[in-house]
């Protein structure tokens, strides 16, 4: 079962007046990218032109790219708005980005374990085996 829906959205610093309604909106931008995120295939090709062209500015943590963003070294970046929320918490940054409306990639998530698992107590492992019964899987 889905545990959680993200959405992958453009970031900005909270007084720019950046929007974004389509891709094209990207092209005369600064543009980061954390390096090995998958977004969309639309996005992802978009990306990789981005970066043939030298255009692109990638960073290895999701961290580097809130930095940056709010240093001014880029305009945009896109992650799970979830994630840059949390992480602009943790840095006392909440304040100082704003998640935009449009939507790169929206994604479900789920969590897997083991039926052997020995994370798992006895009792955790019937009480997950009556819940995946009941929804039938």
């Amino acid at each position: 079962e889905v545990i959680y829906t993200a959405e992958y959205r453009p970031v900005v610093r909270a007084d720019s007046k950046i929007v974004i309604k389509k891709l094209d909106d990207f092209d005369k931008l600064k543009l980061g990218h954390l390096a090995g995120l998958v977004y969309s295939e639309e996005f992802l090709a978009y990306i990789k032109r981005r970066e043939a062209a030298g255009t692109l500015d990638i960073a290895d943590a999701e961290e580097e790219n809130l930095k940056k963003l709010l240093a001014g070294r880029i305009d945009v970046f896109v992650n799970s708005a979830p994630t840059v929320r949390w992480l602009a918490q943790q840095l006392e940054a909440k304040d100082q980005i704003k998640v935009l409306d449009y939507v790169v990639k929206r994604g479900d998530y789920f969590v897997t374990f083991s039926k052997t698992s020995t994370r798992l107590t006895e009792s955790e492992k019937k009480k997950f085996r009556r819940q995946e019964n009941i929804h039938g899987k």
